[in-house]
């Protein structure tokens, strides 16, 4: 009785191992997939798929940024992934027809919604409303236009003047400024 225990549990323990091998191996290979993938499904409730995709370069390191096309044609997304892996560094999430939008900077970890209103990157004018449904982020991702801008984020300047001082901050998705914050006296 010993003897057919003894081997149960050999193999058992052999199957084990293969098994967590087996694991180890396909999590090395996807886990980055894994996780662009159950992001995206977790915060889109419905269908998508990637549209588009553009690969730009920011602080001397290749990234893609691919477009996710949904349903509502007034609705889409933007992921942005280091070349070569699957693992979302921003992600902004766009409602043409209601102007809002849903930023994710995984750098900082910053994640904020708010309405924004887009300057056209070739000549900063801000976007009348009947062109924001034919405004394309997308379109705009480009390398020419990142003179003294930000790739994604927040960014502030102080202004210093003689007895005042005040700070303007700006929200930046792929280069194109989309929020501008109200100024704030200096602390």
């Amino acid at each position: 009785m010993k003897k057919i225990f003894y081997g149960l549990f050999l193999v058992l323990f052999g199957i084990v191992l293969s098994c967590k091998q087996e694991i180890q191996t396909t999590d090395g290979n996807t886990s980055h997939k894994d996780r662009v993938i159950a992001f995206l499904d977790n915060y889109y409730h419905s269908a998508y798929t990637f549209g588009r995709k553009k690969t730009t370069v920011v602080d001397n390191k290749p990234l893609v940024v691919r477009e996710i096309l949904l349903s509502d044609k007034n609705h889409k997304g933007y992921v942005a992934t280091p070349l070569g892996k699957d693992k979302i560094l921003y992600f902004a999430d766009i409602n043409y027809s209601t102007s809002n939008i849903y930023i994710v900077d995984n750098t900082t970890g910053h994640t904020d919604r708010f309405h924004f209103n887009p300057r056209n990157p070739a000549t900063g004018n801000v976007a009348r409303p009947e062109q924001m449904q034919n405004f394309d982020f997308f379109d705009n991702l480009n390398n020419s236009n990142t003179e003294g801008r930000k790739f994604f984020g927040k960014e502030c300047f102080v202004d210093i003047r003689p007895n005042s001082c005040l700070r303007y901050c700006y929200y930046y998705v792929f280069w194109i400024l989309v929020y501008t914050y109200d100024p704030e006296p200096c602390n």
